[in-house]
């Protein structure tokens, strides 16, 4: 999908930090690892 790089490759206009979506796929992985070491 060339339309993603495209997008992330430039800051987006809606005020939205890449640091903050970062962020929150950060914490959506740790607890997915989280839930998997429990549930193993």
């Amino acid at each position: 999908m060339p339309w993603v790089r495209g997008h992330y490759a430039r800051p987006p206009r809606n005020g939205r930090s890449p640091l903050g979506v970062g962020a929150i796929i950060g914490i959506a992985v740790a607890i997915f690892v989280v839930i998997y070491l429990v549930t193993r």
